[in-house]
Protein backbone atom coordinates (compact mmCIF):
# COMPACT_ATOMS: atom_id res chain seq x y z
CA UNK A 1 0.00 0.00 0.00
CA UNK A 2 1.16 3.52 -0.97
CA UNK A 3 2.18 5.90 1.99
CA UNK A 4 0.98 9.49 1.56
CA UNK A 5 2.15 12.57 3.63
CA UNK A 6 -0.76 14.71 3.22
CA UNK A 7 -0.60 18.33 3.70
CA UNK A 8 -3.91 20.09 4.60
CA UNK A 9 -5.45 21.99 7.28
CA UNK A 10 -7.19 20.48 10.20
CA UNK A 11 -10.48 18.50 9.27
CA UNK A 12 -12.17 20.75 11.61
CA UNK A 13 -11.45 24.07 10.10
CA UNK A 14 -13.58 25.87 8.18
CA UNK A 15 -12.12 25.79 5.05
CA UNK A 16 -12.90 24.46 1.43
CA UNK A 17 -9.77 22.56 1.56
CA UNK A 18 -10.82 20.99 5.20
CA UNK A 19 -14.35 20.32 3.64
CA UNK A 20 -13.02 18.49 1.16
CA UNK A 21 -10.90 16.34 3.14
CA UNK A 22 -13.49 15.49 5.44
CA UNK A 23 -15.07 13.93 2.08
CA UNK A 24 -12.36 12.27 0.47
CA UNK A 25 -9.58 11.33 3.00
CA UNK A 26 -11.70 8.35 4.33
CA UNK A 27 -11.52 6.56 1.00
CA UNK A 28 -8.32 7.94 -0.25
CA UNK A 29 -7.39 5.92 3.41
CA UNK A 30 -8.70 2.81 2.04
CA UNK A 31 -6.54 2.34 -0.70
CA UNK A 32 -3.43 4.31 0.46
CA UNK A 33 -1.78 5.06 4.39
CA UNK A 34 -2.24 8.44 4.64
CA UNK A 35 0.33 10.86 6.89
CA UNK A 36 -1.68 13.85 7.18
CA UNK A 37 0.93 16.90 8.36
CA UNK A 38 -2.06 19.51 9.27
CA UNK A 39 -1.43 23.50 7.85
CA UNK A 40 -2.12 26.75 9.76
CA UNK A 41 -4.90 26.39 12.60
CA UNK A 42 -8.55 25.86 13.85
CA UNK A 43 -8.99 29.64 14.55
CA UNK A 44 -7.07 32.03 12.35
CA UNK A 45 -6.83 31.47 8.08
CA UNK A 46 -3.23 33.18 8.32
CA UNK A 47 0.06 31.09 7.22
CA UNK A 48 1.79 30.10 10.13
CA UNK A 49 4.95 30.06 8.04
CA UNK A 50 7.45 28.79 10.59
CA UNK A 51 5.49 26.36 12.47
CA UNK A 52 4.35 24.37 9.21
CA UNK A 53 7.62 24.16 7.61
CA UNK A 54 8.82 22.90 11.10
CA UNK A 55 5.86 20.19 11.18
CA UNK A 56 6.24 19.22 8.17
CA UNK A 57 9.91 18.81 7.60
CA UNK A 58 9.70 16.52 10.89
CA UNK A 59 6.85 14.60 9.35
CA UNK A 60 8.84 13.75 6.10
CA UNK A 61 12.23 12.94 8.13
CA UNK A 62 10.06 10.68 10.42
CA UNK A 63 7.86 9.07 8.11
CA UNK A 64 8.82 6.90 5.09
CA UNK A 65 6.70 8.03 2.33
CA UNK A 66 6.51 6.96 -1.30
CA UNK A 67 5.07 10.72 -2.00
CA UNK A 68 4.03 13.95 -0.96
CA UNK A 69 0.81 15.64 -1.59
CA UNK A 70 1.03 19.28 -1.40
CA UNK A 71 -2.60 21.63 -1.07
CA UNK A 72 -1.80 25.19 -1.84
CA UNK A 73 -4.05 27.62 -3.38
CA UNK A 74 -2.25 30.40 -5.91
CA UNK A 75 -1.20 33.24 -3.28
CA UNK A 76 1.78 34.36 -2.71
CA UNK A 77 1.86 33.79 0.46
CA UNK A 78 0.66 29.11 -0.19
CA UNK A 79 2.87 29.33 -2.97
CA UNK A 80 5.83 30.71 -0.94
CA UNK A 81 4.91 28.14 1.98
CA UNK A 82 4.54 25.14 -0.27
CA UNK A 83 7.56 25.86 -1.83
CA UNK A 84 9.81 25.23 0.60
CA UNK A 85 7.91 22.25 1.34
CA UNK A 86 8.30 20.77 -2.35
CA UNK A 87 12.03 21.86 -2.06
CA UNK A 88 12.47 19.48 0.40
CA UNK A 89 10.54 16.65 -1.09
CA UNK A 90 12.67 17.33 -4.15
CA UNK A 91 16.03 16.79 -1.57
CA UNK A 92 14.57 13.89 -0.22
CA UNK A 93 14.19 12.14 -4.04
CA UNK A 94 10.06 11.94 -3.66
CA UNK A 95 7.39 12.31 -6.06
CA UNK A 96 5.28 15.35 -5.15
CA UNK A 97 1.54 16.07 -6.25
CA UNK A 98 0.88 20.07 -6.36
CA UNK A 99 -3.14 20.13 -5.58
CA UNK A 100 -4.22 23.82 -6.30
CA UNK A 101 -7.54 24.35 -5.06
CA UNK A 102 -8.00 28.38 -4.95
CA UNK A 103 -6.90 30.20 -7.75
CA UNK A 104 -6.42 34.80 -7.61
CA UNK A 105 -5.81 35.84 -10.83
CA UNK A 106 -3.68 39.04 -9.73
CA UNK A 107 -1.42 35.90 -8.27
CA UNK A 108 -1.31 34.21 -11.77
CA UNK A 109 -0.38 37.53 -13.51
CA UNK A 110 2.48 38.17 -10.86
CA UNK A 111 3.63 34.78 -11.83
CA UNK A 112 3.66 35.83 -15.75
CA UNK A 113 5.70 39.20 -15.36
CA UNK A 114 7.48 38.86 -11.96
CA UNK A 115 9.85 37.53 -9.85
CA UNK A 116 6.77 35.44 -8.22
CA UNK A 117 7.28 33.06 -11.39
CA UNK A 118 11.05 32.41 -11.28
CA UNK A 119 10.38 31.03 -7.35
CA UNK A 120 7.21 29.10 -8.75
CA UNK A 121 9.51 27.06 -11.44
CA UNK A 122 12.12 26.45 -9.46
CA UNK A 123 9.76 25.34 -6.41
CA UNK A 124 5.96 24.35 -7.13
CA UNK A 125 6.97 23.78 -11.43
CA UNK A 126 8.55 20.98 -10.42
CA UNK A 127 5.84 18.75 -9.51
CA UNK A 128 5.67 15.58 -11.31
CA UNK A 129 1.50 15.59 -11.29
CA UNK A 130 -1.14 18.75 -10.66
CA UNK A 131 -4.65 19.02 -9.51
CA UNK A 132 -6.17 22.42 -11.19
CA UNK A 133 -10.10 23.01 -10.68
CA UNK A 134 -10.70 24.66 -14.01
CA UNK A 135 -9.21 23.78 -17.64
CA UNK A 136 -8.67 27.86 -17.57
CA UNK A 137 -5.68 27.45 -15.09
CA UNK A 138 -4.30 24.12 -16.51
CA UNK A 139 -3.84 26.70 -19.77
CA UNK A 140 -1.91 29.35 -17.30
CA UNK A 141 -0.21 26.38 -15.95
CA UNK A 142 1.52 25.36 -19.26
CA UNK A 143 1.94 28.89 -20.30
CA UNK A 144 4.82 28.94 -17.35
CA UNK A 145 6.71 25.77 -18.68
CA UNK A 146 5.00 23.38 -16.41
CA UNK A 147 5.65 19.72 -17.66
CA UNK A 148 4.56 17.53 -15.38
CA UNK A 149 0.50 15.88 -16.60
CA UNK A 150 -1.83 18.32 -15.33
CA UNK A 151 -4.96 16.68 -14.71
CA UNK A 152 -8.64 18.41 -13.81
CA UNK A 153 -9.96 17.75 -10.67
CA UNK A 154 -13.25 18.75 -8.65
CA UNK A 155 -14.11 19.67 -5.51
CA UNK A 156 -15.86 16.56 -3.69
CA UNK A 157 -19.77 16.06 -2.26
CA UNK A 158 -19.95 14.23 1.35
CA UNK A 159 -21.56 11.00 1.00
CA UNK A 160 -23.22 11.40 4.44
CA UNK A 161 -24.82 14.40 3.40
CA UNK A 162 -26.91 11.72 1.02
CA UNK A 163 -27.38 9.27 3.69
CA UNK A 164 -31.35 8.47 3.28
CA UNK A 165 -32.03 10.50 0.47
CA UNK A 166 -34.22 9.21 -2.27
CA UNK A 167 -34.83 11.99 -5.47
CA UNK A 168 -38.28 9.97 -6.04
CA UNK A 169 -39.27 10.96 -2.71
CA UNK A 170 -37.17 14.33 -3.36
CA UNK A 171 -39.48 14.39 -6.76
CA UNK A 172 -43.20 14.03 -5.15
CA UNK A 173 -42.35 16.88 -3.06
CA UNK A 174 -41.65 19.57 -5.43
CA UNK A 175 -45.29 22.39 -5.47
CA UNK A 176 -44.37 25.31 -6.33
CA UNK A 177 -48.07 26.68 -5.97
CA UNK A 178 -48.16 26.14 -2.79
CA UNK A 179 -44.71 27.12 -1.66
CA UNK A 180 -41.15 27.54 -3.23
CA UNK A 181 -37.80 27.45 -1.50
CA UNK A 182 -34.67 29.35 -2.68
CA UNK A 183 -31.32 28.56 -0.63
CA UNK A 184 -28.58 30.47 -0.78
CA UNK A 185 -25.46 28.74 0.97
CA UNK A 186 -22.11 30.44 0.25
CA UNK A 187 -20.41 33.09 2.12
CA UNK A 188 -22.30 36.01 2.44
CA UNK A 189 -20.41 38.84 0.52
CA UNK A 190 -21.29 41.36 -1.92
CA UNK A 191 -19.38 39.25 -5.00
CA UNK A 192 -21.27 36.13 -4.37
CA UNK A 193 -24.48 37.57 -5.30
CA UNK A 194 -26.27 37.84 -1.92
CA UNK A 195 -28.37 41.02 -3.09
CA UNK A 196 -29.23 39.74 -6.92
CA UNK A 197 -30.73 36.68 -4.97
CA UNK A 198 -32.41 38.83 -2.13
CA UNK A 199 -33.51 41.88 -5.14
CA UNK A 200 -34.71 38.37 -7.22
CA UNK A 201 -36.73 36.73 -4.73
CA UNK A 202 -38.45 40.45 -3.77
CA UNK A 203 -39.55 40.97 -6.89
CA UNK A 204 -41.10 37.41 -7.64
CA UNK A 205 -42.26 38.00 -3.81
CA UNK A 206 -44.62 41.30 -5.40
CA UNK A 207 -45.86 39.16 -8.07
CA UNK A 208 -47.24 36.98 -5.74
CA UNK A 209 -45.45 33.92 -5.96
CA UNK A 210 -45.57 31.80 -2.75
CA UNK A 211 -41.61 31.79 -2.01
CA UNK A 212 -39.60 31.78 0.89
CA UNK A 213 -35.61 32.77 1.18
CA UNK A 214 -33.16 30.85 3.37
CA UNK A 215 -29.94 32.42 3.47
CA UNK A 216 -27.09 30.16 5.26
CA UNK A 217 -23.25 31.73 5.82
CA UNK A 218 -21.58 33.96 7.49
CA UNK A 219 -19.60 36.73 5.94
CA UNK A 220 -18.93 40.38 5.95
CA UNK A 221 -21.93 41.07 4.21
CA UNK A 222 -24.16 39.57 6.35
CA UNK A 223 -25.35 42.50 9.36
CA UNK A 224 -25.95 44.50 6.12
CA UNK A 225 -28.38 42.05 4.12
CA UNK A 226 -29.98 40.87 7.17
CA UNK A 227 -31.24 44.58 6.99
CA UNK A 228 -31.84 44.95 3.15
CA UNK A 229 -34.00 41.50 3.30
CA UNK A 230 -35.74 42.44 6.25
CA UNK A 231 -37.19 45.52 4.34
CA UNK A 232 -37.77 43.58 1.53
CA UNK A 233 -38.86 40.09 2.34
CA UNK A 234 -39.97 40.24 5.94
CA UNK A 235 -40.63 36.83 7.57
CA UNK A 236 -40.14 35.34 4.14
CA UNK A 237 -36.37 35.53 4.37
CA UNK A 238 -34.66 33.25 7.48
CA UNK A 239 -30.81 33.52 7.88
CA UNK A 240 -29.12 29.89 9.13
CA UNK A 241 -25.63 31.00 9.78
CA UNK A 242 -22.51 28.42 9.23
CA UNK A 243 -23.81 25.31 8.65
CA UNK A 244 -21.95 21.75 8.50
CA UNK A 245 -23.23 18.18 8.86
CA UNK A 246 -27.28 17.31 9.39
CA UNK A 247 -27.96 21.00 9.27
CA UNK A 248 -26.43 21.22 6.13
CA UNK A 249 -27.89 18.30 4.62
CA UNK A 250 -31.00 19.20 6.33
CA UNK A 251 -30.88 22.82 4.71
CA UNK A 252 -30.38 21.10 0.89
CA UNK A 253 -33.44 18.89 1.39
CA UNK A 254 -35.57 20.73 2.51
CA UNK A 255 -35.50 23.92 -0.17
CA UNK A 256 -36.40 23.44 -4.16
CA UNK A 257 -33.34 25.42 -5.50
CA UNK A 258 -30.46 26.63 -5.22
CA UNK A 259 -29.11 30.15 -6.48
CA UNK A 260 -25.59 31.38 -6.37
CA UNK A 261 -25.07 34.22 -9.22
CA UNK A 262 -21.29 34.39 -8.09
CA UNK A 263 -18.91 37.00 -10.10
CA UNK A 264 -16.55 35.81 -7.72
CA UNK A 265 -13.05 34.58 -8.48
CA UNK A 266 -14.32 30.62 -8.10
CA UNK A 267 -12.30 27.41 -8.51
CA UNK A 268 -15.39 25.09 -8.20
CA UNK A 269 -17.91 25.86 -5.54
CA UNK A 270 -18.67 22.79 -3.36
CA UNK A 271 -22.07 23.79 -3.16
CA UNK A 272 -23.04 23.56 -6.44
CA UNK A 273 -21.89 19.79 -6.33
CA UNK A 274 -23.84 19.14 -3.15
CA UNK A 275 -27.07 21.22 -4.35
CA UNK A 276 -26.87 18.97 -7.51
CA UNK A 277 -26.46 15.62 -5.87
CA UNK A 278 -29.52 16.40 -3.61
CA UNK A 279 -31.35 16.79 -6.48
CA UNK A 280 -31.83 21.12 -6.97
CA UNK A 281 -31.95 23.03 -10.11
CA UNK A 282 -29.03 25.35 -9.68
CA UNK A 283 -29.20 29.24 -10.98
CA UNK A 284 -25.32 30.25 -11.23
CA UNK A 285 -22.74 31.42 -13.57
CA UNK A 286 -20.21 30.45 -15.76
CA UNK A 287 -17.01 31.12 -12.79
CA UNK A 288 -13.96 28.85 -12.43
CA UNK A 289 -14.52 25.44 -12.78
CA UNK A 290 -18.26 25.70 -13.20
CA UNK A 291 -18.33 26.41 -16.86
CA UNK A 292 -16.11 23.05 -17.66
CA UNK A 293 -19.23 20.62 -15.93
CA UNK A 294 -21.73 22.78 -15.75
CA UNK A 295 -25.15 21.85 -18.75
CA UNK A 296 -26.79 25.05 -18.75
CA UNK A 297 -30.73 23.97 -19.09
CA UNK A 298 -30.00 20.53 -17.85
CA UNK A 299 -28.43 21.12 -14.43
CA UNK A 300 -29.88 24.23 -14.05
CA UNK A 301 -29.25 27.92 -15.62
CA UNK A 302 -25.92 29.65 -16.59
CA UNK A 303 -26.36 33.31 -16.50
CA UNK A 304 -23.72 35.38 -18.40
CA UNK A 305 -25.29 38.07 -16.73
CA UNK A 306 -24.90 39.71 -12.80
CA UNK A 307 -28.79 40.80 -12.65
CA UNK A 308 -31.47 40.22 -10.39
CA UNK A 309 -33.97 40.64 -12.93
CA UNK A 310 -32.19 37.79 -14.94
CA UNK A 311 -32.62 35.79 -11.35
CA UNK A 312 -35.71 36.34 -11.31
CA UNK A 313 -36.44 35.67 -14.75
CA UNK A 314 -35.02 31.61 -14.13
CA UNK A 315 -36.28 31.26 -10.61
CA UNK A 316 -40.13 32.34 -12.21
CA UNK A 317 -39.24 29.94 -15.28
CA UNK A 318 -38.95 26.69 -12.78
CA UNK A 319 -42.25 27.64 -10.63
CA UNK A 320 -43.79 27.58 -13.74
CA UNK A 321 -42.39 24.44 -15.66
CA UNK A 322 -42.96 21.88 -12.96
CA UNK A 323 -41.83 19.00 -15.41
CA UNK A 324 -38.65 21.05 -16.28
CA UNK A 325 -37.73 21.45 -13.01
CA UNK A 326 -38.42 17.40 -12.59
CA UNK A 327 -36.05 17.24 -15.39
CA UNK A 328 -33.08 19.13 -14.24
CA UNK A 329 -33.42 17.66 -10.59
CA UNK A 330 -33.19 14.55 -11.92
CA UNK A 331 -30.47 14.99 -14.30
CA UNK A 332 -28.53 17.20 -11.29
CA UNK A 333 -28.67 14.55 -9.02
CA UNK A 334 -27.54 11.26 -11.18
CA UNK A 335 -25.03 13.40 -13.02
CA UNK A 336 -23.06 14.50 -9.40
CA UNK A 337 -23.59 11.08 -8.10
CA UNK A 338 -21.75 9.64 -10.55
CA UNK A 339 -18.93 12.50 -10.70
CA UNK A 340 -18.68 14.29 -7.29
CA UNK A 341 -18.89 11.78 -4.38
CA UNK A 342 -15.85 11.54 -2.16
CA UNK A 343 -15.57 8.29 -3.18
CA UNK A 344 -15.18 8.68 -6.81
CA UNK A 345 -12.63 12.12 -6.32
CA UNK A 346 -10.56 10.01 -3.82
CA UNK A 347 -10.12 7.13 -6.56
CA UNK A 348 -9.14 9.67 -9.31
CA UNK A 349 -6.57 10.81 -6.61
CA UNK A 350 -4.95 7.79 -5.55
CA UNK A 351 -5.11 7.22 -9.91
CA UNK A 352 -2.79 9.89 -10.22
CA UNK A 353 -0.25 8.97 -7.10
CA UNK A 354 0.07 5.28 -8.76
CA UNK A 355 0.82 7.26 -12.16
CA UNK A 356 3.68 9.25 -10.50
CA UNK A 357 4.89 6.54 -8.52
CA UNK A 358 4.54 3.44 -10.84
CA UNK A 359 3.19 1.88 -7.91
CA UNK A 360 -0.11 0.00 -6.40
CA UNK A 361 -2.10 1.22 -3.83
Amino acid sequence: MLKVLLTRPPLPAVSGVSAFYRAVEPHISLQAEVVPVDIGSLTSRSIHFLGDQMKYRETLAGSSVDLVHLNPSLTSRSIMRDGFFISAAKRAGLPVLVHIHGWEHHTADRIESGPLGAFFRRTLGRGDAFVVLADEFGERLRSWGVAGPVHHGTTAVDEGLLEGFDIEERQTRYSPSERLRVLFLARVEKEKGIYETVDACARLVDEGLPLRLTVAGEGSELPNVRTVAGEKLGDRVSFEGFILGERKARALRENDLYVLPTYHAEGMPASVLEAMALGLPVITRPMGGIKDFFLDGEHGFLMEEVDAGVVASRIRELASNEELWRRMSRTAHEYATRRFLGSRVADHLVGIYREITGGEA
